[in-house]
Parts: structure tokens; sequence; C-alpha cells
């Protein structure tokens, strides 16, 4: 009989005897990312008592009272673990390694006596590889035993130590693996394979065991991180059900997700930075800094983390947090999935919605160019860059009889949401390279309808402040796709290669219907606005890791990452009909001033940014003093971006002669669509003709498009040290160099309208400090400066139309920068990987904050929204977090074992400081941050059975008013109400690899309401969403 046991990760010890742990023995087992490392030194105060093992593993028994272990590897300490043992405990510690710059991950744990209770579970194969099931699993002179389930998976809850783990089966021999370990601070997991059938004599002729390690909670890896952090991984996500990064991140303490797009500690999304393994990638929105975080599917995501204290190794421009979002990584085996789904939404799903007619590609988020400026009306303008003014009367009939006469909406049952994914991955040699894969793709269609109710205060000079109602129906057709590859060459263990490519599109096809009165024309105004928009972010990344023991534990690593990012508009239409307010005259076509709205106008938008992002971060082993061990990091970057956008608008206007040759020209004005009126016979020089429609700038230059680039050089230098065993040191400083330039003109003129640039060069100082007051519990203390830069969109005059809101707006191409000082205090008490408490205070001071005010001006009577720096503002709060499994009260009920509950809630305040002079006649002098919630609260109640693959999650979300725009003029702030959000998940797995799941999204279909004063301004339901999901893993 021959046995091969094949260990990788943690599974077996190299002890052949069954032996409980008792006082004194403690269980150390060291890996660097994710494999044993072999040949790692541990030393106990200084004395050496041995290397790990080919597992990663070494057994030791320490005497009573307080002690330090060291871990080094050639010659460089790699990680320092202070701790206090009494005469009756034992203790188990690991360390994870992970990599360059990177401090590792350490988990202490401690029982007295035999205290502690280990769990070994994993999969139980036949000859052929298939899950077997009936098979016995026990665990000789100890009650623990289980039964493999049909998908030969099991469970074994047993005392800490190493065993002999038996496997009985009525068609196999009897087998008996001797030396496995069973930790209570490590879940292990065996896959056994019977790789050939029994030989004559009944023995096996081999048997392939596969242990893994699985430590990355969530809270394993807040513990061990330098700074505040908090953690969402790549479990937790698929338990939670979410479908995004969006609607992962709504469980972090203090954050709250609005229209996709993170609200930090109550900053809204111009305060938050994001990172895609490491790097910053560009919004492809022009109308908002951060990247709206439903582009990235989480079949895609390793984990997600918002760091909430700076370090140097950050880019300046944090100031709420930075959210670091990884993607998966290369798998160890061929795997794979496919899922698909399908969705109803209670107020969309079936209903009748508003639609008109589109591209045949609309159903893949393509135009297939129906909506382009036409070929005649491209070659004549110059595709837009001539005036029409320049054209010839013939030339400019010619061009406005080319464009598409398509205006009419329509009715239409609305389908259900249906979306679908897939991945596969694997890993092979190449030469003596290891070399691993991995392509994900993703495709999403939901349609949404609303109706939402609408009121507005606005200013006049001499009438002051009055207010209109209107209602709007929005429907819109989202259509998401998105594909990654992850390649990884690993040259050795300790050296990498990474490279990942990235591409995410959102497609919106939107139609709008707005019904209502205009108080200062005194008519009643129906307008329609027909939209479609494509938004694409391309990203590639090429990094590597190295340690180069030849030059004393030196590390480094770098990344260089090009990403672009494209949203274009094209083809858009909007026009208006009136009549005077409360006749029964019928609506006639909007063709000139004081009737509502602006004649028919179509546009094509179109905005392109690139951004190359490189860096070198270097670490080098050091001691300072007798007791300060750690490293110094150093690191270099540059960032370049450039942006493009602009702006064709051109709009319908009565020429000289209209209706000279037509007595009833007039009369068509009555007809119900643009498509009757907009025809061959009424456009020319007796009819309509068609002029640019742009957007005066301030000093009545027209501004239709702008460039934007920004450039930074930065470098940092930090330490980051353990002062003995009771405090842990990073402390450094970053000198960040920025030129940021926008430059503002006419489409169809030459020179600037407007410029802005904001050059700087800033010195940002960071500490973070933490004690570690016992085993079980710390404290982290923070203090730095930041910045928040104004976006390229906020410094140009330019006009466009919040995708959210609807509401026009423009940039202030003389806002400052705004700098931040941060200071954090933070208490964390840990029971085990997966359960803790914490609480943090944290305090920042704003100069020049960057806020939305509410302008005159516009083509309606709502104003025009705009930026501007307030003199100052305060924000400081107070954040709790805990989580706590409920085994240990019903140890021996399995549906209350299984239980657990997690909950955070955030209390904030803040004070803006406003000056008259720098925002016109603020309505409030002082008032909250713009954006910040008084209270944020997320709970979570989970239900997780892993014998039965039963997975149950009830999310609930909560967040007080907040400052959605700053008035001015006399105009109230505008004030988002709370609204809760209670979502149900749940999944269970049948039959082999086959996962169903089950989504309950928005079940209380809270009212989302903007309050102005004592008038609602914004009034709407999103509607409950059911949603059923398949998947089938390989």
């Amino acid at each position: 009989m021959r046995v091969f046991v094949a260990v990788w990760l943690l599974a077996f010890s190299s002890i052949g005897f069954a032996a409980q742990y008792g006082p004194g023995d403690v269980a150390v087992f060291v890996f660097d990312r994710g494999l044993p490392a072999e040949g790692v030194t541990v030393e106990l105060d200084g004395e050496r008592l041995g290397e790990t093992d080919e597992l990663g593993a070494l057994d030791l028994v320490v005497g009573a009272g307080a002690h330090e272990f060291t871990f080094s590897r050639s010659g460089r300490v790699v990680a320092t673990v202070p701790f206090d043992l009494s005469a009756r405990q034992s203790a188990e510690i690991s360390v994870t390694l992970l990599g360059i710059g990177r401090e590792p991950r350490v988990q202490l744990r401690q029982f007295e006596g035999a205290e502690g209770v280990a769990t070994v579970g994993g999969t139980v194969y036949d000859p052929s590889g298939n899950p077997l099931g009936g098979a016995t699993v026990s665990v000789p002179g100890q009650q623990a035993e289980a039964l493999t389930a049909d998908d030969g998976s099991f469970s074994l809850q047993m005392a800490r130590g190493v065993f002999d783990l038996s496997i009985d089966h009525p068609e196999y021999p009897a087998l008996t693996l001797p030396g496995v370990r069973a930790l209570a601070s490590v879940e292990g997991s065996l896959d056994i394979v019977l790789r050939s059938a029994a030989t004559a004599d009944g023995g096996i002729e081999e048997l392939v065991v596969t242990g893994r390690y699985i430590p990355d909670t969530a809270i394993a890896n807040e513990r061990s991180a330098e700074s505040v952090l908090d953690v969402i991984t790549a479990k937790e996500i698929s338990l939670a059900g979410d479908s995004t990064a969006a609607d992962a991140l709504q469980r972090v303490t203090g954050v709250t997700i609005q229209k996709d797009l993170p609200v930090v500690r109550g900053l809204n999304d111009r305060f938050s930075t994001t990172l895609l393994n490491g790097a910053e990638i560009p919004s492809p929105d022009p109308s908002r800094r951060a990247i709206g975080l439903d582009i990235f599917p989480t079949d895609l995501i390793g984990g997600i983390s918002v760091q909430k204290t700076y370090t140097p190794d950050l880019p300046a421009d944090f100031s709420a947090g930075a959210i670091r979002i990884e993607t998966r990584g290369v798998p160890e085996e061929v795997e794979g999935s496919l899922s698909a789904s399908v969705g109803y939404n209670t107020r969309s799903t079936t209903e009748r919605g508003l639609i008109y007619q589109g591209g045949d590609r609309d159903d893949l988020g393509y135009d297939d160019g129906t909506r382009d400026i036409p070929n005649v009306a491209a070659t004549l303008t110059n595709s837009g860059r001539t005036p029409l003014s320049a054209l010839t009367p013939a030339q400019n009939e010619q061009v406005a009889e080319s464009l598409p006469n398509n205006y009419n909406i329509m009715g239409s049952e609305l389908d259900p949401d249906f979306g679908f994914a897939a991945s596969l991955g694997g890993r092979a040699d190449l030469g003596d390279v290891p070399v691993g894969a991995r392509i994900a793709l993703q495709y999403d269609n939901k349609w949404r309808f609303r109706r939402e109710s609408r009121a507005s205060f606005t200013n006049i000079t001499s009438g002051g402040l009055f207010g209109e109602d209107s209602e709007l129906q929005r429907t819109e057709n989202t259509v998401t796709t998105g594909a990654m590859l992850g390649a990884t060459a690993e040259l050795d263990p300790r050296n990498t290669i990474n490279l990942l490519s990235l591409l995410s599109r959102i497609s919106v096809d939107g139609t709008f219907f707005e019904q209502g009165f205009n108080v200062s024309d005194s008519r009643d105004f129906r307008s329609l606005t027909l939209e479609w928009s494509e938004s694409q972010l391309l990203s590639n990344q090429l990094s590597g890791s190295h340690e180069l023991d030849w030059l004393g534990g030196f590390a480094a690593d770098w990344q260089v990452s090009l990403s672009n990012a494209e949203r274009d508009e094209p083809g858009t239409r909007e026009y208006t009909y009136s009549r005077p307010a409360g006749s029964d005259e019928v609506y006639r076509l909007a063709t000139g001033p004081g009737e509502a709205g602006l004649p028919p106008v179509w546009s094509w938008e179109f905005l392109d940014e690139d951004t190359l992002d490189a860096g070198l971060n270097l670490a080098f082993p050091a001691e300072l003093f007798s007791n300060w061990t750690g490293e110094w990091k150093v690191g270099v970057g540059a960032v370049q971006r450039e942006r493009d956008y602009e702006i064709v608008r051109w709009r319908f206007a009565l020429a000289p002669g209209a209706g000279a040759n037509d007595p009833f020209f007039f009369e068509t004005f009555a007809f119900p669509s643009p498509e009757m009126i907009l025809i061959p016979e009424r456009i020319g020089p007796d009819g309509f003709q068609l002029v640019n429609a742009s957007t005066a700038a301030a000093g009545g230059a027209n501004a239709d498009n702008y460039q934007g680039e920004h450039d930074i050089l930065s470098t940092y230098l930090m330490g980051d040290f353990y002062i003995g065993s009771a405090y842990r040191l990073q402390a450094g400083a970053r000198i960040e160099a920025s030129d940021l330039s926008v430059t503002t003109s006419s489409l169809t003129t030459q020179g600037a309208v407007s410029e802005g640039r904001i050059d700087e060069t800033d010195v940002l100082p960071a500490v973070n400090l933490t004690w570690f007051l016992n085993d079980e519990s710390q404290l982290r203390m923070a203090a730095s400066k930041t910045l928040n830069r104004p976006q390229f969109r906020e410094l140009s005059p330019a006009p466009f139309r919040d995708p959210e809101t609807r509401f026009e707006a423009v940039g202030n191409p003389n806002l400052d920068q705004a700098e931040i000082l941060n200071f954090d205090l933070r208490y964390e008490r840990y029971w085990s990987n997966d359960e803790g408490f914490t609480i943090a205070a944290f305090y920042k001071d704003f100069t020049d904050p960057i806020e939305v005010v509410t302008i005159g001006g516009g083509s309606d009577d709502r104003g025009v929204r705009s930026f501007a720096n307030a003199d100052g503002a305060e924000l400081y709060g107070v954040e709790m977090d805990a989580r706590y499994n409920f085994a240990s009260l019903a140890p021996n009920t399995p549906f209350f074992s299984n239980m657990y509950i997690a909950g955070n809630l955030a209390l904030i305040e803040s004070e803006v400081e406003v000056s008259a002079s720098d925002l016109g006649v603020s309505t409030n002098s002082k008032r909250r941050l713009q954006g910040q919630s008084p209270w944020v609260g997320n709970v979570t109640f989970g239900y997780s059975n892993p014998e039965r693959e039963i997975d149950a999650v009830l999310l609930v979300n909560a967040f007080g008013e907040r400052i959605s725009e700053a008035g001015i003029n006399g105009v109230p702030d505008a004030e988002e109400q709370t609204a809760t959000q209670l979502d149900f998940n749940y999944r269970q797995a049948f039959f082999d690899n086959w996962m169903l799941g089950v989504k309950f999204r928005n079940l209380l279909d809270s009212k989302i309401e903007v309050q102005q004063g004592n008038t609602i301004q914004r009034s709407y339901r999103t509607g409950r969403t059911y949603s059923l999901s398949l998947d089938y893993r390989f």
C-alpha cells in the first residue's frame, strides 16, 4: 500500500501522535501570501528555538510570564509578537506575510487549560473525483464525528491539538490520517481524494490530501492594520448577496451610498478617493469626482477596505477616506462559474413606462450610430466646430433637415431585470515559472420608472422668492457590461509580476417627461428630454513585488496604470410645450422667450480622459534604539491626467421670414408632436432655422468645451516600528506638487473664455500610533493633514445637467483647493477572528471646503447649481461597530449557533463658516456641511450553516437628514430626509455545484424626499426589487 500525502497550506502536523494542547503549549504557523513559509527562524526573548518546517509550523512549550516572539528570514526581522502567558494558558500564533511594503498580519489567541474549540472540515471524494456522501469522519478517542453530505462535505468540532482522523465508508477501506492539527484560530479544510480504485488486497494505492488555511476575516484584517480600517472580505460580499461594490459598502461603519457614490463619515462623494489595486482611476461621469461604485461587479472583487486615517503612502487628496478595491487573485487550479438572474421591481416591471425609438444595439449598451451627428451636418459644420451663422441659408437648411425627425414618446410595458456573469481561471507552468490567469464577464439589463414630485425655490430681482410645482416621469434603461483579465507570473514565492485589464461600461437610455407650472412666465408646461449616455472605463495595470534577501531583506513594489474614461451623450433632444396658466387652450410648441422653455434643442456631448499613474515603493528593515524594530518606507509617484470635453448644441429658431408664405404656419405649433411641425416644408428662410445654443459664461462669451490637465509629482518617507511589545508607531510625511489647470472655450470661436489654475506644493505629515493594551484590545491614535482639490468639471463654466437631479450646473474657475486637519482616536477589542467591538472619535478642521450652491439664471425657474469655497468648517463625531456570534450562547443548538449579528453607528456633527464675500448672499451664515448626515447606522442579522450550505442575511441601513444643496439669496437649504432601507438575501446550495439565491431589496420602499424650507423639493419612491439567481461553479 502506497500513500502519498500532499499538504497545501496548513492541514497536518509533523507530529505523529494524538495530543490535546494544554498549559504551556504554543502552536506557531507562518505563511507567505498564502503558502507555508518554511525556514523562518523563531526566537523567544532573544533565544533561538528553531525554524518552521515545510508546513510553516513549529510547536513549542513556553513557560509562564511576559515574552516576545521574533520571526526572521535571511537575517531580516519580519514580525514580532509580544504576549503574556499565565501558568494555565496555551496559545496559537499565526503570522501571515503580505509582501513588499506591507506589515504582516499577526493573530494571537490564548486559552485557559484545554479551553477552545477547533473546527476541521473539508470534502471527501471517490476514486473518480466525485464527491462521496455517506462517509463517517471521526476522531478516535473523542466524540467528534460527522457524516459527509451528498456533496462530500463535512465539518467537525473538537478539542484543540494534534489527532488522528478516521474516514470510513461501506464501499472503501477504512483510512486513518495521522497528525491532523486542529486549531481554534484557523479553520482547517481538507480535500481528501481517492486517486485510484482499491487494489485486490483492499489497500489504497494512492491518496492525495490537500489542506487549506482560512484566516481571512474582516476583523482579522482590521485588527492587524496599521491605521483605522474597515474591511469587507470577498466571503462577506458573497454572503450578503451584493451585486456591486456600491451594495457592499453600505454596511461599513459611517458609510452610506448616494446614487452608487460613497459618503464616508457624512462627507459626500467629492471627499472620497477610490483606488483599484492601489492605483487611482478616473471617473467617466463629468458631474462627479468619485467613480460610481456600481461599475465594479462583485464577481471581480477580492475585497474592499475603507481606510479612514491617512498614511503618507496614499494620495494627498484624502478627506473622508480611501476606498481600496482589490480584484480577485488567480486560482490555484482550474475553476469557473456561470450565473444568471432575473428581477422584478414593484414600481417598474410590467408597468407602463415611456420610451422612444432608439438604435438596434441599445440592448447591448452600444449606440449603432442612430444618434450621431448626421453625415451631412458633420461635413458642413466640421462636426459642430463651424458656427451655424457662417453657413449659407441653403446649407443651414440642409443641416436642419438632416436631423432625424424622431421626437415622439410612447408608452410600453417594461421588461424584468436580467443579468448573467461568467468567470474562468486556472494556473499552469510556463517553463519553470508558474503563471495563472482569470477572466470574468458580466452583463446586466434593468428598467426603472418613477414619478417624482418636484417643487423648487428660486429668486427674482424684484419679486423675492417664489416656487413652482411639477411632476417628472422618468424611465431609464440601464445596461451594465464588464470584463476583467488578470494574470500573475510567480518568478518565485517572493517575486511576482501582475497584469490586470478591466473594462466596465454603463449605458443609460432615458426618457424624461415633466409637467407643471412655470411662475416667471405664468404658463403651464410639458417638457420632454430624450437622452442616451455611454460611460466606459478601461484600465490596464502592470505591477510587481520583489524581496531581495541578498540586500538584507530589501523589498520593492511598483505599478504602472494607464486608464481611459469616456462618456458620450449623442443625440439628446429637449423640447417644451406650454399654454397660459389655468387656461383650456391647447399646448403649443415653445419657440421663443416667455414660453416656459427653450425651442427644440439637439446636443452631442463627448468626454475623454486619460490617466497615467506610476509609483515605486521601497522598504528597508531597520532597528532604532534598543527596542525599536520595523522598517523605513520611501516612495515616489507621478500622475498625469488629461481631459477633453466638448458639447455641440443646436436649437431650432424662427427665421426672420417665418410664416411669410404659409398663413397657417404658426397654427401648426399646436400639433401634438414636433415630428408634425419640424418637417422639410417648414424648414428654411420662411420657417425654422438652426442656431447655436451655447451657454454664455461670465463675460458673455459662449462656453462649449474645456480641456483639463492635472500633473502630480509626489514622494514620501515614513517609518513603521514596533516599540517594545506595547506600541506600534507609523510616522512620516508626503510632499506633493500639483498643477491643475482648466481652459474653457467656445467650440466655434478662437480663444479662451476662462482659465482656472491651482499650482501648489504641499507637505502633508501623518502619524499613526497603536497601543497594545493586552492580547484582546488596542488603542489607535492618528493625526494628519490632507487636501481636497476641485475636479475639472468644477473649474469650468461650460454647462452640464446633473444626471440624477436634472438641474443645470456650471463650474467656477476661481475655486481654491481645501485643506483638512484630521484627528482620530479608536479603541478596539477582539474576542476572536470574527468577533469584536470598536469605538472611535474623530475631528476634522476644513479650510476653504468646496460646496454646491444655487445661483440665478438657467433655462427654467430652478436656477443653476455652481460651486464655491466656504471660509471653513468643522466635523466631528463618534463611530461604534460590533459583531457577535450566538454560538457561545447556544453551542448545542445548531440553529442559534449558526446565527450572528453585526451593527455599526456613526454620530456626526459639523459646522460651516460661510463668508458673504466668497459665496454671495448666503441664506445661512452657519450650517452643517453639505452631504453630512448627523447619524448613519447599519444592522446585519445573519444565519450561516456551512454543513447545509445555507446563508441568510437581513440588512438594515438608515441615515439622518443631510443638506443636498446650500441656499443663497434667501433660498433655504435643501435637505434630504431620512430613508430606511431593509434588504434580505438568501442562498442555498443544491445538487452538485449549484447555488440558488434570492434577494429582496428596499423592502420598506421608503419615500425619498428632499425638503427645502417648508416645501418638498423632490419626492419619489423607487419600489421594492425581488430577484432570483442561479449559479453553477466548477
